[in-house]
């Protein structure tokens, strides 16, 4: 996952939202389950202002994913906005007048031939990155929940430096993004374990644009039994589907950072 290099209208404002739980000191995390909820602008604030244009579900999709969540629907997929209240314009703790300081979206998958959860997009709000941990709570508290919902592992969808060093012409912005991509990278390896899934070609497709090869981190929960990498692949290729998710050599999981 990487920013996107536009540079949109400034953060909608939004009323105080109500608060639903608490998954580390200073941060709170809001449920989305309506498209109606006032805090959807800022989810879809975030999704536009820091991934790349190929890389987002159009807002269209995700207001009608909530539209069925509010009927009861689609309760496999979590679409959180988290907040910082002791950071409030009405002191410590309080939630009025405050804004989102991230995004995430985590969509479980029950089956029994996946037990898997997919994180889709994880976001900090622009000025906030790197400077107050919301990133490493906001992680730890979606690790924990689909960890607690049977998941055996989670999926986290990253940039391919090659494939983004080929497709961006300027030398400045190509070496933005790449830092910022190895940065994202060692963040899901070094602070959480992930391990890089080889072996294979993923292909993300989103309807209505154009097809990007990423990379696979995969986490998995060492509680459990652990899974050999042929597993975790069959398991991937259920979530994913074949097509999207191909074997082309020796499947292994790798502590390295993604490299291409």
């Amino acid at each position: 996952m990487s920013m996107s290099a536009s540079t949109p209208a400034a953060a909608p404002s939004l009323p105080a939202g109500s608060l639903e739980t608490a998954p580390g000191p200073g941060l709170k995390l809001h449920e989305l389950l309506t498209p109606m909820d006032p805090a959807s602008p800022f989810f879809l604030y975030l999704l536009e202002r820091q991934f790349p244009a190929n890389e987002q579900v159009w807002c269209s999709e995700i207001l009608r994913l909530l539209q069925k969540r509010s009927q009861g629907d689609e309760a496999d997929n979590h679409l959180f906005v988290a907040y910082d209240p002791d950071r409030g314009p009405q002191g410590a703790g309080s939630t009025e007048g405050i804004e989102p300081v991230a995004m995430s979206w985590l969509e479980i998958y029950p089956d029994p031939n996946i037990e898997a959860a997919a994180l889709w997009y994880l976001a900090v709000a622009p000025g906030a990155e790197g400077k107050f941990g919301y990133g490493t709570i906001l992680m730890a508290e979606l690790v924990n929940r689909a960890f607690k919902e049977g998941c055996r592992l989670m999926t986290i969808e990253v940039e391919r430096a090659d494939i983004t060093a080929s497709h961006v012409a300027d030398v400045a912005e190509r070496q933005q993004r790449l830092s910022q991509i190895e940065k994202r990278n060692r963040f899901y390896v070094n602070r959480f374990g992930a391990k890089h899934l080889t072996g294979v070609r993923y292909v993300q497709e989103i309807s209505g644009k154009n097809p990007v090869e990423m990379a696979l981190l995969i986490l998995l929960d060492t509680k459990r039994p652990s899974l050999s990498p042929e597993e975790v692949l069959t398991r991937c290729q259920a979530l994913f589907g074949e097509e999207a998710l191909q074997s082309v050599g020796p499947i292994g999981l790798s502590s390295e950072l993604p490299r291409h």
